[in-house]
């Protein structure tokens, strides 16, 4: 059991600047609520519940409904961003490659990360997505036009072959994320092992599929064996929640607890580690370790997009700091907890006091 106090201090005493490297995406993210009744002009009940919803359509199907949404927030969004936002309150060096504007004009929403990364290459103008949240769950709706013009090849049209092989061998962790909505990543990953001849050096790699039960088997079987393929070069470690941890285990043909379930994606992909974070758990998987554990949960969330990413945000900074894979899974927990009760991405200390009291 990880003694919470103790990792306070850790956390707290770290000096430690490490370089990373973070893409590809970029949203602005508005997060909604959706109205359940209408009371007058200025209050109305919400649905706090992801099944009032589903009801609702599925009761209107053949007819016709009108469902109102209230904005709530509007924030950074996308993987990376949220990630990078979150990582940075570790006092990490973070260059970032993402959709979040021009080289001539960075969205103003994206600013103030942009200013205490490193550096910023921007990829084009942010993409979309609507978040209709619950106290049990949210719904995304995304829209992905501005991420079209984006493959390999454009990626390194706009960053640059040279540029794009310094910053990978510079950097001691390399994230990845949102593969299912940036499909040109599997082929990032393979030319990772064929084109980059990356100086010998200990690195990491941390990757999120971003929900991926709308892509084919077969293209996420791919982008398994690319990942795979990587340990070596990189260790690799797959981040999931429970949804995309069932998804692979459909994919694999595996029924089984969720421990039993990353055992068994560990041994059969062959990564460094996998984790898998729940509502109210968190799992890590090696060839050496499975170790599960209690995160704090929030009956009644201020805000759940983002939650996920939060997570990995954590856990890479426990990584980054050198932390035990219990210690990286319990501050991803915390990182995220308190995220999801506050509606604010935390700073360092604010994790600590956070840890000393959950």
């Amino acid at each position: 059991m990880v003694d919470k106090q103790h990792l306070a201090e850790k956390l707290l005493s770290q000096t430690i600047k490490k370089k990373c490297l973070i893409g590809f995406d970029g949203f602005t993210d508005e997060i909604l609520a959706v109205v359940k009744t209408r009371i007058d002009g200025d209050h109305f009940t919400p649905m706090d519940q992801m099944q009032d919803l589903a009801t609702l359509i599925k009761r209107h199907a053949k007819k016709s409904c009108n469902i109102e949404l209230i904005q709530k927030t509007t924030k950074i969004g996308g993987n990376a961003a949220i990630l990078t936002n979150a990582l940075l309150e570790g006092g990490h060096a973070i260059t970032f490659i993402g959709t979040i504007g021009t080289k001539d004009k960075i969205e103003p929403l994206f600013l103030p990360m942009a200013k205490r990364c490193d550096s910023v290459i921007p990829l084009g103008p942010s993409a979309h997505s609507d978040a209709l949240e619950f106290d049990d769950g949210k719904v995304i709706l995304g829209k992905l036009n501005a991420l079209k013009h984006l493959n390999y090849d454009t990626v390194i049209q706009i960053v640059g072959y040279e540029n794009l092989k310094n910053l990978l061998d510079e950097s001691v962790l390399l994230v990845t994320v949102n593969w299912t909505m940036l499909p040109w990543i599997t082929t990032f990953w393979e030319k990772l092992k064929t084109d980059f001849k990356l100086a010998s050096k200990k690195r990491s790699l941390f990757v999120d599929l971003a929900d991926p039960a709308k892509r084919t088997k077969d293209s996420l079987k791919q982008a398994l064996n690319a990942l795979s393929a990587l340990e070596g070069l990189y260790a690799v470690t797959l981040g999931l929640n429970e949804s995309e941890a069932l998804c692979l285990g459909h994919l694999f043909s595996i029924k089984a607890s969720m421990r039993d379930l990353g055992h068994q994606l560990q041994k059969i992909l062959n990564l460094k580690e996998i984790i898998i974070h729940e509502a109210k758990k968190a799992h890590g998987f090696t060839k050496e370790e499975c170790v599960s554990i209690d995160t704090p949960f929030t009956k009644h969330p201020a805000i759940m997009t983002g939650a996920g990413d939060h997570f990995n945000a954590g856990f890479c900074n426990g990584k980054l700091f050198g932390f035990t894979l219990e210690e990286c899974l319990c501050l991803g927990g915390t990182t995220s907890s308190y995220y999801v009760r506050f509606g604010k991405t935390p700073t360092r200390t604010e994790i600590a006091d956070f840890l000393k009291h959950n």
